[in-house]
């Protein structure tokens, strides 16, 4: 398990960075209090003069460290949206061929992998170096986007009664789904 050099934090995995820890420490409780001083700041609260903006930014950037830090397992996850699935018997394993997302626009590279797992095709996954996949469906998905033709990560916004919309985390087009509107509510009641 790889140690974070200024915190001592270990990255080992999106459970245990997310888990909340006691004494307002860990990655949700840094995130928490960046969207406090986010808040503060938007409803005019933020700093006034040279010396309160030199503290706020000093507090800004130790929980922006602290952040960055505690998420450095991320660093060493693929995500990646499965064209193919197939058991190879002889290795014991499935070959999985797709593309893996890189950058954030994103950029798209042709990957293929053996894993012991069974995966869907055309799914998202988040594969960490030493663990299972995981499914970022229905929470994050990639499709083509209806207005440009281009394919693009969505996620969804706002679900009505009947739909969810989703946005693209990049270019925040959007496009209504059904299919994950009833996801979310299997996910919601299981």
């Amino acid at each position: 398990m790889k140690k974070s050099s200024q915190h001592g934090d270990p990255a080992a995995g999106l459970v245990e960075a997310t888990a909340r820890k006691k004494g307002g420490k860990g990655l949700i409780a840094d995130l928490d209090q960046l969207v406090v001083l986010r808040n503060k700041i938007r409803h005019a609260a933020g700093p006034r003069t040279r010396a309160e903006l030199e503290k706020s930014l000093g507090r800004i950037e130790s929980l922006m460290l602290s952040s960055l830090s505690r998420c450095a397992f991320l660093a060493h996850t693929r995500w990646v949206h499965t064209d193919r699935l197939q058991w190879m018997p002889d290795a014991g394993k499935f070959r999985v061929s797709g593309l893996a997302l890189m950058g954030d626009h994103p950029d798209f590279a042709t990957v293929s992998f053996g894993t012991a797992h069974p995966l869907a095709n055309d799914q998202l996954y988040l594969i960490p170096p030493n663990d299972g996949p995981l499914p970022l469906s229905p929470f994050c998905l990639l499709s083509d986007c209806p207005a440009c033709l281009a394919p693009e990560l969505y996620y969804p916004d706002r679900v009505t009664s009947s739909t969810a919309l989703l946005k693209s985390l990049d270019r925040g087009h959007e496009l209504d789904s059904g299919s994950v509107f009833k996801a979310l509510r299997e996910w919601g009641t299981s």
